[in-house]
């Protein structure tokens, strides 16, 4: 999948450009709008970003990888509410998911409430320490 080659080395526009015609193929398939969102993301159109994940989170609701994503968007745009209830959503189905706790940590942080931001922020620690003993 060249898409993937692409979005792999960090050529976004590459990717984006393969992704939107995997997307057009492909519409009811929710991994071209997830990974179009991830590289509006990364080349800062968060707005874009959100747009394409929510777009993927109606194709795949339950999908923990959308969710925390979209969680993690919403949280950069502010919507702190949201992305706590997205990243909970995803926790559900993937409590080890790093990107949900990142968000919801930094959410919960912005809300305050404290106890939910350390309690993420104890998760997203011992699942590195894990991984660090694994490699």
């Amino acid at each position: 999948h060249l898409a993937l080659i692409y979005f792999q080395n960090r050529d976004w526009d590459k990717a984006l450009r393969s992704f939107r015609r995997c997307a057009e193929i492909s519409p009811e398939e929710a991994e071209p709008p997830l990974n179009i969102g991830i590289i509006l993301a990364e080349k800062g159109d968060d707005a874009g970003a959100a747009v394409e994940l929510a777009r993927a989170k109606a194709l795949a609701p339950d999908d923990p990888s959308v969710l925390a994503q979209l969680a993690l968007v919403l949280s950069r745009r502010g919507d702190y509410a949201g992305a706590v209830l997205e990243a909970g959503r995803a926790l559900e189905k993937d409590p080890d998911n790093a990107t949900a706790l990142n968000a919801l940590g930094a959410s919960a942080l912005k809300t305050r409430d404290l106890n939910k931001a350390l309690e993420a922020g104890k998760k997203a620690k011992e699942q590195r320490m894990r991984r660090l003993k694994s490699e």
